[in-house]
């Protein structure tokens, strides 16, 4: 919603599932402040710890994707 103070389904869908997957892949990358996590961590951590910062159905629907599920 930054910068324009949006919040919720307000933030068009397109950039909800764009966020959800940019800390994904944040995550389970090396940078060069910090190593890579596992897909199992990443996940853990952006449920635990994060959860208040993206659409969690998003979320949700990432976790299916990873784990194999049939969607449609």
């Amino acid at each position: 919603g930054y910068p324009s103070g949006l919040a919720g389904d307000a933030i068009p869908l397109a950039v909800r599932v764009v966020t959800v997957c940019d800390v994904y892949d944040a995550l389970t990358s090396d940078r060069s402040y910090a190593p890579a996590v596992t897909p199992f961590e990443a996940l853990s951590i952006m449920r635990d710890q994060m959860a208040d910062h993206f659409d969690m159905e998003i979320y949700r629907r990432l976790v299916l994707v990873l784990s194999g599920a049939k969607l449609i």
